[in-house]
């Protein structure tokens, strides 16, 4: 925390839930901070959430000597020289920031991304990173292309997204087409087209989705159900002569002939 902004390391090993283990667990920074969180919290209980991250022996703060000493000792086990040619010291108090800013760019971190994490607010993260970071701007062309490689990659995966959500739209709107025209979902008796000037016509009782006059209503574009037989409110219709002939003879729906001046299917598109 500084300057009343938080700073956070994401998890990069297997515990992450947003992707592969990029880092073994004891390299992790997340993991290794609430590690030493809990050893300080488990070998000082006393001292609550006001405890050191990294405390001295006694569970106070530690202080600057103590922790150059052991970065010091640190690097010794590394096998790191601890003098320089001149005879002063390799280590120093601000070695792990240091150390961290370069490692970091020459990772390949964008300078401010560090300048950022190491709270620096001038340059002089520069003075830190030094010219760690000048091998990783040889890939500069190579990110360039990869960069317009991946914005058009997006565009055409979100132009795939809209014809396929339009696609999926389509579908479902001629789905519940197809289910308001079915024979089973409307108890109405007679039925017309909707453009102006269809006929009215019976349904057929035996042969649901057609009418007594033969005309498959129920494969119609687009179909008006209508509750009594003078059509649509407001819009009054005349009557099939078909249907009504078959209806007053109270034929079979098949003894009924059509012929070219009373054509169901004429009658009902014109």
């Amino acid at each position: 925390m500084a300057l009343g902004e938080s700073r956070g390391h994401g998890c990069a090993c297997k515990n992450r839930k947003d992707g592969p283990a990029l880092l073994p667990t004891g390299m992790c920074p997340a993991c290794l901070l609430k590690a030493q969180a809990k050893f300080v919290r488990d070998e000082f209980p006393g001292l609550g959430e006001n405890a050191p991250l990294f405390p001295g022996n006694s569970g106070t703060f530690p202080s600057k000597i103590g922790v150059i000493s052991t970065i010091s000792a640190l690097a010794g086990q590394l096998g790191k020289k601890q003098k320089t040619h001149s005879g002063a010291p390799c280590w120093g108090g601000h070695a792990m920031r240091r150390g961290g800013a370069q490692y970091l760019a020459a990772a390949g971190v964008d300078v401010w991304r560090i300048q950022a994490l190491a709270r620096h607010s001038s340059a002089a993260v520069l003075a830190y990173i030094e010219k760690a970071h000048i091998p990783t701007l040889k890939s500069i062309s190579v990110e360039a292309a990869s960069g317009r490689q991946q914005h058009a990659l997006t565009v055409e995966v979100a132009k795939l997204k809209e014809l396929i959500c339009k696609s999926l739209r389509a579908n479902e709107t001629k789905e519940n087409i197809v289910a308001l025209r079915s024979p089973e979902n409307n108890s109405a008796r007679w039925i017309c087209t909707e453009k102006a000037g269809g006929k009215i016509h019976t349904k057929s009782k035996t042969s649901p989705g057609t009418a007594l006059c033969k005309w498959p209503w129920a494969k119609a574009e687009r179909t008006t159900h209508c509750e009594d037989a003078f059509g649509p409110p407001n819009d009054y219709r005349l009557t099939c002569v078909k249907c009504t002939r078959a209806e007053k003879n109270q034929s079979d729906d098949s003894s009924v002939n059509s012929t070219d001046d009373d054509n169901p299917s004429v009658g009902c598109t014109e």
